[in-house]
């Protein structure tokens, strides 16, 4: 239990940027560990993406209740907000003492969550999109979400269909 509580203590500290962009260290580290098998991983993603709230809280949540159950989910979900409220805190206490130039200061938080995001993308694609059809579907899908006025859900709907019927 220390253990479960530890690791996402540690992975709450490098999570700059929101949820998707941390995904890729908590794969490596639960897997690392052996929290979840990768099948198990993929399929909590795809489970959790249907309710509401930060991805990278619910991942932490449900890996804590999958390992320890209620106490694993309640251990593992406060492991990993209490670094950003450390974080939080001490920016705001010095924040009050040194100026600083937030918008140099915001432009640097923007790259480093882009940099996590490529990163995480790099290590869903790799494991995952190893057929060239599914590669295919997925940058028809982002071209044509970035290029035309075609409402997103139909987007969606059409590439899961595509990729059912090819599979």
């Amino acid at each position: 239990m220390l253990e479960l509580f530890w690791v996402f203590f540690k992975i709450g500290f490098v999570a700059f940027g929101g949820g998707w962009s941390a995904v890729g260290i908590m794969k490596q580290e639960i897997l690392i560990h052996h929290f979840l098998t990768p099948e198990e991983f993929y399929h909590m993603i795809s489970a959790l993406e249907l309710v509401p709230g930060p991805v990278a809280l619910k991942i932490a949540t449900f890996t804590g209740y999958k390992v320890a159950g209620f106490k694993g989910a309640v251990d593992t979900s406060l492991a990993f907000v209490l670094p950003a409220s450390i974080i939080f805190g001490l920016a705001y206490s010095i924040g009050k003492r040194i100026k600083l130039d937030k918008v140099k200061f915001m432009d640097s938080l923007k790259l480093m969550t882009a940099v996590f995001a490529t990163i995480t993308l790099y290590l869903m694609l790799k494991d995952v999109y190893t057929e060239i059809y599914m590669i295919l579907i997925a940058i028809a899908a982002f071209f044509i979400f970035t290029k035309t006025k075609v409402f997103p859900i139909f987007v969606i709907f059409g590439a899961g269909i595509l990729g059912l019927l090819l599979f």
